[in-house]
C-alpha cells in the first residue's frame, strides 16, 4: 500500500507548486491529467520562453550605460528579481504561462512548416523566389502609388475646371482665353482618366 500513498503524494506536492508557488489557477490545471502533462505544459514550456525573455531582458539592461560588455552582477540581478517579481506576482500563472503555450505551439507549428519547405524547394531556388516576390510586391506599390498621383491630378484637374467655368469673361478676348483653357483642362483631363484606365486594366 505504501506505492499508491507516494504516488497520490508526489500529484499533491506537484499541485502544491504550481498552486501555491507558481499561482496557477486550478481551473487551469485540470486542463492536463497527468502530473507529466502539468510539469510539461505549465512548468517547462513556459519557463524555457520565460527563460530567453529574461535572458534578453537582463542583457539589454545591463548593457545600458556601458561600451564594454554586459556588467554580470548587474545581468544576475536583473534576471532574478524578474523572474521573482514573474511569478510570485502573479503574473506568471495568471498571464504568462497561457501566452507562452500559444506561442510555443505557433514556434513548432512554423518550425515543421519552414522544415517541409525547404525539403521541396532548394534553398537556392527559395532565395530565387523571395527576390521574385520582392519585385512583385515592388511593382505593385509602385502601381498603386501612380495610381493615387493620377487621381490626385484629375481631381486638381476637375477644381480648375470649375474656377475657370465660374470666373468671369467680359471681353471677346477673355471669353477666347476662357475656352482655350477650358479645352486644354478637358483634354488634360480626359488623357489622365485613359492613363488611369489603362492602369487598372493592366
Amino acid at each position: 500500500m505504501a506505492v499508491p500513498s507516494l504516488a497520490v503524494g508526489q500529484v499533491d506536492i506537484a499541485k502544491l507548486i504550481l498552486q501555491q508557488i507558481f499561482q496557477i489557477a486550478p481551473t487551469t490545471i485540470t486542463k492536463y491529467a497527468s502530473t507529466q502533462n502539468q510539469l510539461l505544459y505549465l512548468l517547462l514550456i513556459p519557463h524555457v520562453i520565460l527563460i530567453l525573455f529574461l535572458y534578453i531582458f537582463a542583457d539589454s539592461v545591463a548593457r545600458m550605460g556601458r561600451t564594454g560588455g554586459t556588467h554580470k552582477g548587474l545581468f544576475y540581478l536583473v534576471g532574478i528579481v524578474s523572474y521573482l517579481y514573474l511569478v510570485l506576482g502573479g503574473w506568471y500563472g495568471s498571464i504568462l504561462v497561457p501566452i507562452f503555450i500559444g506561442l510555443w505551439q505557433l514556434i513548432i507549428a512554423l518550425a515543421l512548416f519552414a522544415f517541409v519547405f525547404s525539403r521541396f524547394i532548394h534553398p537556392a531556388r527559395a532565395g530565387e523566389m523571395l527576390a521574385l516576390g520582392k519585385a512583385i510586391g515592388g511593382k505593385l506599390v509602385e502601381k498603386e502609388r501612380t495610381k493615387k498621383r493620377i487621381e490626385a491630378e484629375i481631381k486638381a484637374t476637375d477644381r480648375m475646371l470649375r474656377e475657370v467655368e465660374r470666373s468671369p469673361a467680359e471681353s471677346k478676348q477673355a471669353m477666347s482665353y476662357k475656352s482655350m483653357q477650358l479645352s486644354q483642362l478637358r483634354m488634360k483631363k480626359a488623357e489622365l482618366e485613359a492613363a488611369l484606365e489603362e492602369l487598372e486594366g493592366g
